[in-house]
C-alpha cells in the first residue's frame, strides 16, 4: 500500500521524478488520525483506495521510502539525497 506518490519538476529542466511512499496497509490505519479507514471499512467512504477500490503501485518509481522501516529523517535524507545527486533542486 502505498499513502502518497509525489511527482517533483526541475525549474531547470523539462525532467520529473516520481517518488513511491510506501507503507502497508496496516500502517496506514494505524497511523490514520482522522479514521478515513474505518469509515472506508463501514462503507461510508466509496471507493477508498486500497480498502474498497484497487490500489496500483506506480511502475518503476525513481525512489521508494518505505516509511515502515524507515525514521522520518531517513526518508527525508533518503529522498533529498535523491534530489541533490539528480540535480533536480537545490538542496
Amino acid at each position: 500500500m502505498t499513502i502518497g506518490n509525489w511527482h517533483a519538476r526541475s525549474s531547470r529542466t523539462a525532467s520529473s521524478s516520481r517518488y513511491n511512499v510506501n507503507a502497508p496497509l496496516a500502517i496506514c490505519e494505524q497511523r490514520d488520525s482522522k479514521g478515513l479507514y474505518k469509515k472506508a471499512r463501514e462503507g461510508k467512504i466509496p471507493n477508498f483506495t486500497g480498502v474498497s477500490a484497487p490500489y496500483e503501485p506506480p511502475e518503476r518509481p525513481e525512489i521508494e521510502v518505505h516509511t515502515d522501516r524507515q525514521t522520518v529523517a531517513e526518508s527525508v535524507a533518503q529522498i533529498i539525497e535523491h534530489l541533490r545527486s539528480s540535480h533536480i533542486n537545490r538542496v
